[in-house]
């Protein structure tokens, strides 16, 4: 796999844990986005419990979303990272709830060849996160084992990340952050 960062320390926790935290942004940053985030009104529409702004049916304000969170986060994760190009950005919210939660999974493959030029997610918290108020969880290495096409919706792709899901809860890493700590990991 060729470097996807800068930091050969962030390079070497991608690639054996498949994700790796890091600071990126400051205090106002921060609070430019929650503002943002806040000015949108996004709402729940499909009622999964989630706020998504790419599932919003305004395109002018998906793409006035985009913009401005790319002018605000783009300039420091491309300065962390070795040629890389940012597809999209979106607002994804966790609302409060108990019966909220999204199993184990693997996103869907966006790159050909995922071991040579893997596709990533990149997540900035905007609040302090932990495992009780949201905070993402990794299978440590499961970047490695589970090599194959992926495709969206999950449950219709009986892969066997999906097949397994409930059991592999007990592997889980939950990763807790600080307000505009990044944590990018391979899809």
């Amino acid at each position: 796999m060729r470097d996807i960062f800068k930091s050969s320390n962030h390079n070497s926790l991608f690639q054996s844990n498949g994700f790796v935290r890091f600071p990126l942004l400051e205090p106002e940053e921060v609070s430019e986005l929650k503002a943002l985030y806040h000015e949108l009104g996004l709402e729940d529409k499909i009622g999964y419990g989630y706020l998504v702004g790419m599932n919003d049916d305004s395109i002018s304000m998906r793409k006035e979303m985009q913009g401005k969170i790319l002018e605000i986060v783009s300039e420091k994760i491309e300065a962390s990272m070795v040629n890389r190009k940012l597809y999209t950005a979106t607002f994804m919210v966790k609302l409060p709830s108990d019966q909220n939660y999204v199993p184990p999974h693997q996103d869907w493959t966006f790159t050909e060849n995922e071991d040579e030029d893997p596709s990533i997610m990149i997540w900035i918290a905007l609040d302090d996160v932990s495992i009780e108020n949201g905070a993402l969880g990794f299978v440590k290495g499961s970047h490695k084992i589970t090599k194959y096409p992926r495709v969206f919706p999950f449950p219709v792709a009986q892969t066997t990340v999906e097949k397994f899901k409930l059991e592999l809860f007990d592997q889980v890493d939950y990763v807790g952050m600080k307000a505009g700590e990044i944590v990018v990991f391979d899809n």
